[in-house]
């Protein structure tokens, strides 16, 4: 079953449109596998924080015996794996060495299986006794390519995990067969985790309740809607970066605002905070309750976690991969 579609997103320039598309596609063969599968759970753009790192991750699907994440890549022409398995991307006749979305993947399976294991003697019953945690649980990888995506493997490895779009549910059925299998309950050379039902109706929650969206998707989407109410709307200022922003970087289109996003603190929920530098970076800090909290802004392109950098009373997120900069929070002057 659907347990959580995409969230809504406006997409700024042309590579968010394609990764958009990317995600949409993925979702649509989903829904049509899985939408009646009551033993299969499908969260769709799913996004956890956990102090100030965060892990986006594009599809993930649970079931009693696991979890399988996967990553939507938007491939318009061609994209070629050397036996190193290092990833290059073509467009327009030309390549470019890209991340590998299996890396990616398996990171963001390493911060999922940690993030639920901290909450689980909620989550996870006790056996004889014992506490049971997640570090037995298997979390598969496959990447999906656009249909309309050519992929040059190497030729002396297969890579099963990454296929066409339209091949990834039956890489999902093979998987839970395999999984299946694996999970015996006299396996004592390898122990696997499986869930009973009550067991995987706390995840589902707890893992819908935990979702925190990117603020640059959920504003968008506010911003784009129309207006229903009958006094006319209130103008939103949009403040650019000054020209003290050094030469190589330049000025995202698909930057949002300070004055239409709204950040708040994460333990009164209060929007009045300031920006503050601490051992672990910067960070918010409330100035009602005094209470801190993270501060994980990623690139509404490449989705590459960018880095704060301070001017005055000005802090602005920047991109090292895409090279653009944009003012991100302004601290009040009192």
């Amino acid at each position: 079953m659907i347990v959580k579609e995409l969230d809504p997103f406006i997409p700024q320039d042309k590579f968010a449109k394609a990764g958009k598309e990317a995600e949409q596609q993925m979702s649509f063969y989903l829904r049509r596998a899985f939408a009646d599968d009551k033993n299969i759970y499908v969260f769709n753009d799913l996004r956890l924080e956990y102090e100030g790192d965060a892990a986006q991750i594009d599809h993930l699907i649970f079931h009693q015996y696991g979890m399988i994440i996967i990553e939507s890549k938007s491939v318009s022409s061609r994209v070629e794996i050397n036996e190193q398995q290092e990833w290059i991307r073509w467009f327009n006749n030309t390549d470019q060495g890209m991340a590998s979305p299996i890396i990616q993947a398996r990171e963001q399976g390493d911060f999922l299986k940690k993030y639920l294991n901290l909450h689980a003697e909620v989550l996870l019953s006790k056996i004889l006794g014992m506490q049971h945690y997640f570090g037995s649980m298997p979390i598969d990888v496959l990447v999906a390519i656009s249909d309309s995506g050519i992929i040059e493997r190497p030729k002396k490895m297969s890579l099963e995990e990454v296929c066409k779009a339209d091949q990834i549910c039956d890489g999902v059925r093979s998987l839970l067969d395999k999984q299946q299998k694996e999970c015996t309950l006299f396996s004592f050379n390898s122990p696997r985790l499986s869930f009973n039902k009550d067991e995987v109706n706390k995840v589902v929650a707890f893992l819908l309740k935990e979702h925190k969206p990117s603020p640059y998707k959920t504003e968008a989407e506010t911003i784009s809607k129309p207006n229903l109410q009958t006094s006319p709307p209130e103008k939103k200022v949009v403040i650019q970066a000054k020209s003290e922003t050094p030469s190589i970087l330049k000025p995202s289109k698909a930057i949002l605002s300070q004055s239409v996003i709204k950040y708040s603190c994460r333990q009164c929920n209060k929007t009045n905070l300031s920006v503050s530098s601490g051992k672990y970076g910067y960070y918010f800090k409330c100035l009602e309750c005094e209470g801190n909290t993270p501060i994980n802004v990623l690139c509404p392109t490449c989705n590459n976690k960018e880095k704060i950098r301070k001017s005055g009373n000005q802090f602005f997120a920047e991109c090292a991969r895409c090279k653009t900069s944009d003012l991100f929070y302004t601290n009040s002057s009192s």
